[in-house]
């Protein structure tokens, strides 16, 4: 499924008829969800479930995400019209690495195989970033 990638990758103002990069941004916000909550029940043993639940939503954020984006240099790949600032527009930002999460989970299988993929590439990056 390579074209998954292209697609995440692809603003709908680049091609308006593809409404495909919305579903797999809820997707991936899904996956990451699952991704981020089990990274810190396993890195914080002593933290307890309000400790746990406000950490993740400061990882999971938009801001976060589009910083983690920024971390791997995708914001060079997406495609958008040109009258549309990617590189001011968190919100952008973040759906697109919500839907490139989701490419790499289609792209494994989906499933067991696809969210094992997408953790073995989200965990490493957060933990790069000193989110974890």
């Amino acid at each position: 499924h390579p074209d998954v990638f292209y697609k995440a990758l692809a603003h709908a103002s680049w091609r308006p008829e593809e409404k495909r990069t919305k579903r797999l941004s809820w997707l991936g916000d899904a996956i990451l969800d699952g991704v981020v909550a089990e990274a810190l029940f396993n890195a914080h043993p002593d933290a307890d479930e309000g400790q746990l639940t406000l950490r993740k939503v400061q990882l999971v954020n938009g801001l976060a995400l589009a910083d983690l984006l920024l971390h791997v240099g995708l914001h060079e790949y997406i495609q958008a019209a040109d009258d549309v600032k990617v590189h001011s527009n968190e919100k952008l930002k973040a759906s697109v690495f919500e839907a490139f999460v989701a490419a790499i989970f289609i792209n494994a299988g989906g499933g067991g195989a696809g969210y094992d993929a997408a953790r073995k590439w989200i965990t490493p990056l957060m933990h790069s970033c000193g989110n974890l």
